[in-house]
């Protein structure tokens, strides 16, 4: 039996590595990309250097400007990061003929039955992340899994340049992590209710769905996507463009 082999691809801070991309002075300076430059713009992205001046992403620029006279801060340059964006895309349609991109910097791609040309799954990220890095130079990470979620997921906790997760180990992979990783987490009435139960990590929140009468009825239409995505289950499918 063929499992199915979903890799996900996360350029860690697409937009900031992109205007370093252009500028390298960028690099070793206090750099924050802001939505707007009025009263309502947002952070969106930072560098390690306006971090460490206390700002932070979503931090209203108002208060950014306040906090740090040193920042520099860019407007959100739509138009350079879709002209990067399609350009990975590109690239790493090489690979194979199903992927999905994602947000900016973020892909998807179906490698099931793809281990007859590349040896295996660990071999294809390294070729693919190797010609990432050969066309624009920019950081990225490529986690591999069954399925979209997990793989998803393994990219914004996992230090490693590509990792996989076994099938059958969605769910060990899961335990360990913070709940509000599980997409259905983020909705309002389900994370009110995680914080009022602390159910912080994803093995509580494993706990909980046991008792299913109980797991129903606290979190009604939210539960059966809750309880499949805690034990690393999802059925969505690469999507090309």
């Amino acid at each position: 039996m063929d499992f199915r082999s979903v890799f996900h691809i996360r350029l860690q801070d697409f937009e900031l590595q992109a205007e370093c991309m252009l500028d390298a002075a960028l690099r070793s300076r206090a750099v924050a990309i802001i939505s707007a430059h009025n009263a309502n713009g947002t952070i969106v992205a930072i560098s390690t250097e306006a971090g460490q001046e206390g700002l932070c992403k979503g931090m209203k620029v108002n208060l950014a400007r306040k906090m740090s006279h040193s920042t520099r801060l860019l407007p959100y340059n739509r138009s350079l990061y879709s002209r990067m964006h399609n350009y990975l895309y590109r690239t790493v349609a090489t690979f194979s003929p199903v992927v999905e991109p994602a947000i900016y910097g973020q892909f998807y791609m179906d490698m099931t039955g793809m281990n007859g040309i590349y040896k295996n799954d660990l071999r294809a990220g390294d070729l693919i992340s190797k010609r990432i890095d050969e066309a624009v130079h920019l950081d990225n990470h490529i986690g591999i899994s069954v399925n979209k979620l997990v793989s998803r997921i393994s990219t914004s906790v996992v230090p490693e340049r590509i990792y996989k997760i076994d099938s059958g180990e969605e769910s060990r992979f899961l335990a360990p992590l913070r709940s509000r990783l599980l997409p259905t987490a983020v909705e309002p009435a389900v994370e009110r209710m995680l914080r009022f139960l602390f159910l912080r990590q994803v093995q509580d929140v494993q706990s909980a769905m046991e008792q299913e009468a109980a797991a129903q009825a606290i979190f009604n239409r939210y539960y059966k996507p809750l309880a499949m995505e805690a034990r690393g289950m999802d059925t969505s499918a690469v999507q090309p463009p």
